[in-house]
């Protein structure tokens, strides 16, 4: 497996990424239920607490696949399954950039736009076997 020793260090590197957007996501949205509920905002933060829970662990669990799967490129199947899944991440990524243009602050943005630039630069090594 000599032949992917590039792409399981990129593989490795945007699992991270991903960990840390999860992160970043899931400090945001507890600061974000604890103003709400200090505040006393008109809205319930006890409806929406299972739902961005659920959207931080599948962050957290696509970051933590990416870097595992990176190992098991030797199969054609999981070779194709992991490219699929790298560019479809990466596509996902830049259009989140997009979608919160101005909403997240600079950083944010760049750190989506990154880590979805390193998936669809994996799905291309994947893709070529680099």
């Amino acid at each position: 497996m000599k032949g992917y020793r590039i792409t399981k260090v990129v593989g490795i590197t945007a699992g991270f990424a991903t960990i840390l957007v999860a992160i970043g996501f899931g400090v945001l949205a507890l600061l974000a239920e604890g103003l709400s509920k200090s505040w006393g905002s008109n809205q319930k933060p006890d409806e929406h607490t299972p739902s961005y829970m659920i959207i931080f662990l599948l962050i957290l669990l696509l970051g933590v696949v990416t870097s595992i799967r990176t190992f098991c490129l030797r199969n054609k199947m999981w070779r194709f399954l992991y490219t699929s899944f790298s560019v479809v991440m990466g596509m996902g990524f830049v259009s989140m950039f997009f979608a919160t243009f101005g909403a997240l602050g600079t950083k944010g943005e760049l750190l989506l736009l990154s880590v979805g630039v390193v998936y669809l630069f994996l799905g291309y090594l994947t893709y070529k076997r680099y």
